[in-house]
């Protein structure tokens, strides 16, 4: 008897390990969600130089710089 208790006890032992193990692991991937879902901020700047050409065939440099900024 007193065996058949025991057994039943280490039983219930290990199922609350198991249900602890797999809480561990659901709050290891809410974190990685967490990790994955965060934002970023980029910044990009590009630079343009433009030739014109005037009707003398002249070549007249233009330049332009455009700013994009990304949030």
């Amino acid at each position: 008897m007193t065996l058949l208790l025991l057994l039943l006890l280490l039983l219930l032992l290990l199922l609350l390990l198991l249900l602890l193990l797999l809480l561990l692991l659901l709050l290891l991937l809410l974190l990685l969600l967490l990790l994955l879902t965060t934002t970023t901020t980029t910044t990009t700047t590009t630079t343009t130089t433009v030739v014109v050409a005037d009707d003398d065939d002249y070549a007249a440099d233009a330049s332009a710089t455009i700013a994009n900024t990304y949030t």
